[in-house]
């Protein structure tokens, strides 16, 4: 994902709320431990690595990012003694990885990472390098990002005849298709460069897969909870100011055509998501000042290195 580091940060509220409760089931989980490492996967900006900083007591933090502006942004502005900012990319062969990182083998004592990781274009990879770097007994928690209703609002964007170009394998047939049915959008979402994830997964399948990935992987069998969750933005605008910030189609749209795309974007999801809003059952007349839900799923994965 490729965005503004300032706008992301002063918008990703969702982000930090989560991350802030993740972070104190680990306070919770851990009331008097003291980390030597710990590393942030999947930093962003800096600032819920710097929360984590706040929140347990260690010796060192890396922040691993694989966006460069991401981690200088970080870096300039969460500046700590005890912190320090990579770039690196958790899909990496693991010499590579570790190298970037200078870290020891099996020299971390806890994991955390927030929103990243169902990112990754090779999660076996990602699996096997936290192994890598986890201690005997060193702890992972995984936050995951699984079902938003917004994705088939961005569904509906992305195959639109003007920009589908950008995002699919078209087939040469595709504009001669006179009704593009379910399964052929399913097929072509597969290919969608940003985020091809448009149908709810089944949530035991999905569970169920977390599992598998750590004890196929030789972790411990971990704890998989997935909970329906919403985030309520203050108003039409403060929505709008996070789709722009975190728009994950931009980069696969030319420079010239960005303000075009991102005024259609915007007007569609006022039309089709924030403009359908309900209270009570009821359809609720929006104006600038109407609050706007977000409905999502995410799920968390805590799991460790046996002893």
């Amino acid at each position: 994902m490729n965005i503004t580091p300032d706008l992301y940060n002063n918008c990703n509220y969702l982000q930090q709320r989560d991350g802030k409760r993740l972070i104190q089931r680990i306070v919770d989980d851990f009331p008097d431990k003291h980390f030597n490492t710990i590393v942030d996967l999947g930093c962003g900006t800096g600032n819920i690595t710097n929360e984590l900083a706040t929140k347990l007591s260690h010796q060192s933090i890396i922040g691993v990012d694989i966006s460069e502006p991401m981690i200088k942004f970080a870096a300039e502005n969460y500046r700590r003694p005890t912190v320090q900012y990579l770039a690196a990319d958790i899909c990496d062969e693991w010499p590579k990885f570790k190298d970037k990182l200078q870290l020891a083998e099996h020299s971390v004592d806890l994991i955390v990472s927030i929103y990243c990781l169902h990112w990754v274009s090779d999660l076996d990879e990602t699996i096997k390098n936290i192994i890598k770097l986890l201690k005997p007994g060193g702890y992972c928690y995984i936050l995951l990002f699984s079902w938003s209703d917004l994705l088939p609002i961005q569904q509906k964007m992305a195959i639109m005849d003007k920009w589908q170009q950008y995002f699919f394998a078209i087939p040469k047939n595709w504009n001669r298709i006179a009704k593009k049915s379910r399964e052929t959008i399913r097929k072509l979402s597969e290919h969608l460069a940003p985020f091809p994830v448009f149908e709810a997964p089944d949530e035991q399948q999905l569970l169920a897969k977390w599992r598998d990935l750590c004890r196929d992987n030789g972790l411990h069998e971990p704890e998989t909870v997935l909970t329906h969750t919403y985030y309520q933005f203050a108003n039409h605008q403060q929505f709008n100011n996070v789709l722009q910030a975190m728009c994950h189609f931009l980069p696969y749209i030319p420079d010239d055509q960005t303000a075009d795309f991102m005024a259609e974007y915007l007007q569609l999801v006022n039309d089709d998501y924030i403009s359908k809003q309900l209270l009570n059952g009821k359809l609720v007349q929006t104006t600038n000042e109407t609050p706007v839900r977000l409905n999502y799923d995410h799920m968390i994965v805590v799991t460790h290195i046996p002893v």
